[in-house]
């Protein structure tokens, strides 16, 4: 490492049909990629193993710096985060929940109630409900079996849940990347 201490360092890795974004060190960081192919093994399921919509990362390198934002396949640029279906995580019944799958440390996650903003939502750990459900599904149909390799990664950042004020009628959710580009979705309470 001391060999690249003067230099800024992105390694790209992937392989893992996961999606993460690690500092490493202040000057190195890791873009893990999720996969286009998604959890290919399961046929027709769009999603990676920690629920990221299966796609890739596009990169333009400039003399700021590497810019970088992830393209879900069939979807729109701005598509970078969804909102969880109210109830879909244990632990977090009574909270609204979202999954940010290209998130690291310098985005920034707001919500807002009723055109009110109420601050940053709170990061926690968790695995996909939709990938989980997904492989309830087909194990209930009797297509696949229970293998390590195709159950839900238990994400330690990527989901973020705010605790939405009782009477509330709108909630939007309020992503900001790293590059100062927002991203907005709301949902009707």
């Amino acid at each position: 490492m001391e060999l690249l201490e003067d230099f800024q360092v992105d390694i790209l890795s992937g392989h893992m049909h996961i999606q993460s974004n690690f500092l490493i060190k202040p000057n190195i960081r890791e873009y893990n990629i999720a996969s286009i192919g998604g959890a290919w093994w399961l046929w027709d399921c769009k999603l990676c193993k920690d629920g990221t919509p299966y796609g890739y990362q596009i990169f333009e390198s400039s003399d700021k710096g590497l810019f970088h934002f992830y393209h879900s396949v069939g979807k729109p640029d701005t598509f970078q985060f969804k909102i969880l279906p109210s109830g879909s995580i244990k632990k977090y019944e009574d909270k609204l929940c979202i999954k940010v799958w290209n998130w690291d440390e310098r985005w920034k996650v707001e919500w807002i109630e009723d055109g009110v903003l109420k601050g940053e939502m709170h990061p926690f750990k968790a695995t996909d409900p939709e990938y989980g459900s997904y492989l309830n599904k087909k194990y209930a149909q009797g297509k696949h079996k229970v293998d390590k390799f195709r159950q839900p990664v238990n994400n330690v950042y990527f989901f973020f849940y705010a605790p939405v004020t009782k009477g509330t009628k709108q909630v939007e959710i309020m992503v900001t990347d790293a590059y100062g580009r927002k991203y907005r979705q709301h949902i009707n309470l």
